[in-house]
């Protein structure tokens, strides 16, 4: 199973001011430094940075909770080996497992791995 690692703080920290709403209330607070209206500047940098570390911790706390998740999701699938057949962990495939598809399987790429399977065995049903 191919996990991610969550990017780190920082990254996520600096990804909250890649918005045009930000970019116009940054522009503002630097028109209002220009103009001496250093409260309004203030102000707004002040929102800027409640908005930016609440973001970055909804969002870092949101990764962490997804990474933990897919540590406990585990892809079963359904295997002929050496004319048994039987369900293993995905992770445990090898070249010459036969994968048994089934309409309420979900298809996915294992291990690298393609799974082709003949026109011809598959049976339709409309």
């Amino acid at each position: 199973m191919v996990t991610t690692k969550p990017p780190n703080i920082g990254k996520i920290f600096f990804r909250q001011f890649l918005s045009p709403l930000i970019y116009i209330l940054l522009i503002a607070a630097a028109v209002s430094l220009i103009l001496n209206e250093l409260s309004d500047a203030f102000f707004i940098a002040a929102v800027l940075l409640i908005n930016a570390i609440v973001g970055t911790f909804m969002e870092y706390s949101a990764e962490w909770s997804a990474a933990s998740l897919q540590t406990m999701v585990r892809t079963m699938a359904r295997i002929i080996r050496e004319a048994d057949a039987f369900e293993v962990d995905s992770e445990i495939l090898v070249p010459g497992d036969i994968v048994l598809l089934e309409s309420e399987i979900k298809f996915q790429r294992i291990l690298g791995c393609w799974i082709l399977v003949p026109l011809k065995s598959m049976n339709l049903c409309l």
